[in-house]
């Protein structure tokens, strides 16, 4: 995909990444309903990781969450050492914590969060600022835009957005997904 190449980050996928069955999640790490909704991902995953991909990108929405940018080029940094999820869990399991930081006291935490990932922090703080980092949030937000996302939590189940019905608890995200199962094994 042109604006994967353009970024050189390859979508965040969890699960199996050759599943028939597709769950895209645009979140944004500061998003109380993004944060909830994420234990009700891993539990789905857990149950449904061989029958399903689930692709995170990144939907900061900064007008109402200043730090959800900085987030996301956070996790995008570990990533590039091969820690994405786990600054992704990290992010989502303490977002009290800095949400609403500013300056260096939301870099110093940051930064404490790579060193206990045992990140280099060199290469850490270089990557944050990076082309790669920065062209992989914006064509994640591009391909958002593309499909129609103006909030989020927002989900495509095999590119059919799903309404928030669908995802807004997790019996019905379960449901969702078991009926994708089920059309894909028939």
């Amino acid at each position: 995909d042109a604006d994967n190449v353009k970024s050189g980050i390859p979508d965040r996928t969890n699960g199996n990444k050759d599943a028939k069955i597709v769950l895209i999640e645009y979140g944004d790490y500061s998003c109380p309903g993004c944060t909830t909704l994420e234990g009700n991902i891993k539990k789905v995953l857990k149950d449904y990781g061989k029958e399903i991909s689930v692709v995170f990108r990144h939907f900061p929405i900064t007008s109402i969450h200043p730090n959800s940018k900085i987030a996301a080029a956070y996790a995008e940094a570990a990533g590039l050492q091969g820690k994405f999820w786990e600054m992704h869990d990290a992010l989502y399991g303490n977002q009290s914590a800095w949400q609403d930081l500013r300056g260096t006291k939301r870099d110093s935490y940051f930064e404490n969060q790579a060193q206990a990932l045992g990140l280099n922090l060199d290469q850490f703080k270089s990557d944050i600022k990076s082309d790669n980092v920065i062209g992989k949030i914006n064509s994640d937000v591009k391909k958002g835009k593309d499909q129609g996302v103006d909030a989020t939590p927002n989900f495509y189940l095999n590119g059919r957005k799903l309404s928030n019905d669908d995802w807004n608890n997790e019996a019905n995200l379960r449901s969702a997904i078991q009926k994708a199962v089920d059309e894909a094994n028939k």
